[in-house]
């Protein structure tokens, strides 16, 4: 019955079988002693089961362990349970419920024996506990159960790629970042052509860029998006490939790569983004201004502003708006009357970037007061 995509009234068309689970009991409740009362049982487990009602499946599994401990069918409801107990653990982190996925991985291994473990083959549904422990900060764990992984044969064959990108990672939000590098670096090795590839690139990368090796950074995180990246992992990219040329001086390129960061941020479905969109707003400001392309860096503060009002970086972006205003002839009376033709005497030669100049020694008063807090929201202080 779990096997056609119909209702129970469909499958069985006649009042009184309308109710598979009711048939099966009533055949546990005529004859127990019959092999078909053990097959009942099992059946009721399965039913339970593929409709997604683990508990109830568990609970009848544990009913028929008990009735009949020396059944012929026993490794059938050890397997049955064990298959239950892992898509519940997958089911449960799916929705966001990392303890309980943990502590349902926990009762499988507690209830149910090794050899029907070994053969259930659990490493995907123990890739998703290890990322429910990262998910809840808990980076020791999530280390022990990845290298479990990666320590069985099997596993290693099954999802050894995917622990150890896994383990990297936990190493890297755990603040390890030379071990981090070193298991991505093992990674490129061990599984020069895996899907995988991309996002490692892609965290070796970010720690390129940790290590303010621009050049390094800029090349990986290039080579990362020239692969299959998920919404979260490109965005986090082009932020950080943004950062890297930036501080290259290559501000073309820089503004090219946070404006799609920041289209890709909207994409991403998770609660926790790849990146601040606040600070990307702001930074694509300062690449601009910095570039010399004044009157865009003037809209991207703008913009940012007013987008995020309240920022603790709003008071930079109006300072540097107001500087390219001056500049510009834009603030206060600078600008032209309608009907009436702007009349400025041809500048000096270089009299612009001196104005320039002029104007970035000025800022330096605001700078000095205000970029290490700058600095430190971009190291990730500041979240959406």
């Amino acid at each position: 019955e779990g096997d056609l995509n119909l209702e129970s009234e469909h499958i069985f068309p006649v009042p009184f079988l309308a109710d598979p689970v009711s048939t099966y009991r009533k055949v546990i409740e005529l004859a127990p002693a019959n092999p078909l009362a053990e097959v009942a049982f099992l059946r009721i487990a399965d039913f339970y089961r593929k409709k997604g009602e683990y508990l109830k499946a568990l609970g009848t599994l544990q009913e028929f362990f008990g009735k009949y401990p020396e059944s012929r069918l026993l490794q059938n409801g050890r397997a049955l349970q064990a298959q239950t107990f892992l898509e519940q653990t997958l089911f449960y982190h799916s929705r966001g419920y990392f303890l309980r996925a943990i502590q349902t991985y926990t009762h499988f291994r507690a209830t149910v024996p090794e050899s029907v473990i070994k053969q259930a083959r659990p490493f995907k549904a123990m890739l998703m506990v290890g990322d429910s422990y990262v998910r809840l900060g808990l980076h020791n764990q999530a280390n022990q159960m990845f290298e479990s992984i990666l320590g069985d044969a099997e596993g290693v064959v099954v999802a050894g790629d995917e622990a150890l990108f896994r383990l990297s990672q936990s190493h890297l939000q755990a603040g390890s970042r030379d071990r981090a590098g070193q298991v991505a670096q093992q990674f490129l090795i061990t599984f020069p052509r895996s899907k995988l590839r991309s996002p490692v690139l892609a965290l070796l990368g970010e720690l390129a860029f940790a290590a303010r090796d621009l050049r390094e950074a800029a090349s990986l995180l290039g080579q990362a998006l020239e692969g299959e990246l998920d919404d979260e992992v490109r965005g986090r990219s082009l932020f950080f490939l943004a950062e890297a040329q930036f501080q290259a001086g290559q501000y073309n390129q820089a503004a090219d790569s946070m404006r799609q960061a920041i289209r890709l941020h909207g994409r991403v479905q998770e609660e926790i983004k790849p990146f601040s969109l606040e600070m990307a707003h702001y930074r694509l400001g300062d690449i601009l201004y910095e570039g010399r392309r004044w009157l865009s860096a003037m809209v991207a503060y703008q913009n940012a502003a007013e987008l995020f009002p309240q920022s603790r970086l709003a008071g930079w972006a109006r300072h540097r708006v107001a500087r390219v205003q001056e500049q510009l002839g834009l603030a206060r009376g600078g600008s032209s009357q309608p009907g009436q033709t702007a009349q400025r005497p041809e500048p000096a030669e270089d009299a612009f970037w001196q104005e320039i100049n002029r104007i970035r020694s000025e800022s330096r008063v605001w700078d000095d007061r205000n970029l290490s807090r700058l600095e430190r929201l971009l190291r990730g202080e500041s979240r959406n």
